[in-house]
This record gives structure tokens, C-alpha cells and sequence, in this order.
């Protein structure tokens, strides 16, 4: 998520990650809500938006099925898709659809804005 906006004020604007300046020792530094227990701080820095987005199949491949040992007919199978749909995601050649989030959102147990 930090990828995909171009500055802070564009972060600013997604009210779930209560973003805010850090103060003291930590001047300088930004957080965002990860819970109610967590935080992720970090730096922006001008360039900040360097590096190419990274593709949501890319994410569900290495995030969620390698450590959860899932192959793309498993999980096609769960959330009732053809595995030619969940496959073609998962090797980066089509992007998510709406519908495809709800069901990873249901299936994984996580907001749709995840």
C-alpha cells in the first residue's frame, strides 16, 4: 500500500490506517494503524514511490499459499472458481476483479481493502 500512493497526502485519505506524524526521538517518522495492538513506522522520503507495484498474484502466491501449502485448484476449488481463473492471477497475466476479491477477502478472512 505504501507503493501505490504517490505522497503521504493521498494516504491521508484512507481513514482505516489512522496515519500520523511520530513526535520526540521519532520526529521525522510516520505510523500506520496495523490493529489495535500494532503499528508499522516509517520513513517518507521524496522518492518513495520508486519501485514498480507489485502484482496482487504475486501477494496471494508468496503471502498466503506457499505458507499455507495451497495449490491454485485447492483454492479455486474453496472459493468456486475455474483454476484457469485463480492460475492466470496467480502467474501475474490477469489482474483481480471485484468478484475475486470478495471471494479471497471471504477465504483468507481479511477486508476486501486488503
Amino acid at each position: 500500500l505504501l507503493d501505490a500512493v504517490p505522497n503521504l497526502q493521498e494516504l491521508k485519505k484512507i481513514p482505516g490506517l489512522d496515519l500520523h506524524p511520530l513526535k520526540g526521538k521519532r520526529q521525522g517518522q510516520h505510523a500506520i494503524k496495523v490493529n489495535d495492538q500494532f503499528r508499522v513506522c516509517f520513513i517518507w522520503g521524496k522518492d518513495n514511490n520508486v519501485y514498480e507495484p507489485i502484482h496482487p498474484g504475486e501477494i496471494i502466491r508468496e503471502e498466503f499459499m506457499l505458507p499455507l501449502h495451497l495449490t491454485s485448484e485447492k483454492l479455486a476449488q474453496d472459493i468456486k472458481l475455474a483454476p484457469q481463473e485463480v492460475e492466470a492471477v496467480i502467474q501475474e497475466k490477469k489482474d483481480l476483479n471485484m468478484d475475486l476479491i470478495c471471494r479471497l477477502s471471504a477465504y483468507f478472512d481479511l477486508p476486501v481493502e486488503f
